[in-house]
């Protein structure tokens, strides 16, 4: 005959509950266990280095685009004032024949060839800044830059009324290139 189940045999309609397990099956099945949560933790982490790493480059990644978009911004920004003056423009602007300047704090030389002023030389004194350089030495600079070579702001061709008053109460002999 074949093996039947006691439940079946008995009449009991709940089946037996399976004998324990032995002690060796607890045993492996805690080290299974743990060797399970070992894993997941060491994979935990290195997934995490493994974002943190690939943070790290992508900042860095964004930061020297950063450095070079902002550049390229100045370059450009340059670049329309690199485009320099026409000589019919540098005609525009204020020139005058150096005479004593007795202003202790004023610029004394020009910045473009570190030469002093002398007195009845040609000067150019620029629209937006102030700076003051030689006719020639300005002159051949503005055809390639318009920008002041000292503090790079764009240099503006038409100058106000109490600009001129201004550089004119220093000493100077102002008169406009025709």
């Amino acid at each position: 005959m074949p093996f039947q189940h006691s439940a079946a045999v008995s009449g009991d309609p709940l089946p037996h509950p399976p004998p324990p397990p032995k002690p060796e099956t607890q045993l492996l099945s805690l080290l299974l266990k743990i060797a399970i949560m070992i894993l997941l933790t060491t994979l935990f982490f290195v997934f995490l280095g493994l974002a943190t790493a690939l943070l790290l480059i992508h900042l860095c990644v964004a930061s020297a685009l950063h450095r070079r978009r902002r550049f390229h911004s100045r370059r450009s920004q340059y670049s329309d004032s690199s485009s320099g003056f026409s000589h019919r423009d540098l005609k525009k602007l204020l020139q005058f024949r150096f005479s004593n300047w007795v202003n202790p704090h004023s610029q004394i030389d020009c910045s473009i060839c570190l030469d002093g002023f002398r007195k009845g030389q040609w000067c150019r004194r620029l629209g937006g800044c102030g700076h003051v350089y030689h006719r020639k030495c300005i002159d051949s600079w503005l055809v390639r830059v318009s920008a002041c070579p000292l503090c790079r702001r764009c240099v503006r061709l038409d100058m106000e009324e109490h600009e001129i008053d201004c550089v004119s109460s220093r000493n100077f002999e102002l008169f406009y290139a025709l």
